[in-house]
């Protein structure tokens, strides 16, 4: 059910295909076994699975979706990855996954403007004041219109 979760099905269904902990506890396994993504079914497992512990808020996920989401070494195929990452971990805990999605914005290289905006988007999700002036800060710094023309999208939401 993981597999398919990326392509449109309910996120919600997930914890009721067995014990809600043992459907948070197999998550977790798959972002250890598919970390190294080999070939495109592994891909998806790890895609799914890193939406999937987002969305089911599994704060054991924290340390694992921070070393994803700074790991500068992904390309090309495997550097939306570290957006979903950035995501998650906006959903499970904005306030106290703060330094880590500052770091990745910081640390973004200039072309990668999308994670970026992913990192805008995740810190948006915070109802702190020193987090949302950091936010506008991104903001305004940002270069590409485009880009900045999103992230502003999101703060006004």
């Amino acid at each position: 059910m993981a597999f398919r979760a990326w392509e449109g099905v309910d996120f919600d269904k997930l914890e009721r295909l067995d014990d809600p902990q043992r459907v948070r506890d197999v998550h977790l396994d798959m972002l250890t076994i598919y970390r190294h993504p080999k070939d495109n079914t592994a891909r998806r497992f790890l895609h799914a699975t890193i939406l999937a512990l987002g969305h089911l808020k599994e704060r054991r996920a924290m340390g694992p979706l921070a070393e994803l989401a700074q790991d500068s070494t992904l390309k090309e195929l495997f550097v939306w990855f570290r957006e979903d990452a950035v995501r998650s971990l906006g959903k499970i805990i904005v306030i106290g996954a703060r330094d880590v999605l500052y770091s990745v914005f910081e640390h973004a290289e200039p072309d990668q403007w999308p994670l970026r905006i992913a990192v805008v988007e995740a810190l948006a999700e915070a109802n702190d004041s020193g987090i949302l002036a950091k936010v506008e800060y991104y903001t305004r710094d940002e270069r590409r219109p485009h880009a900045r023309k999103k992230m502003e999208q999101r703060l006004s939401v």
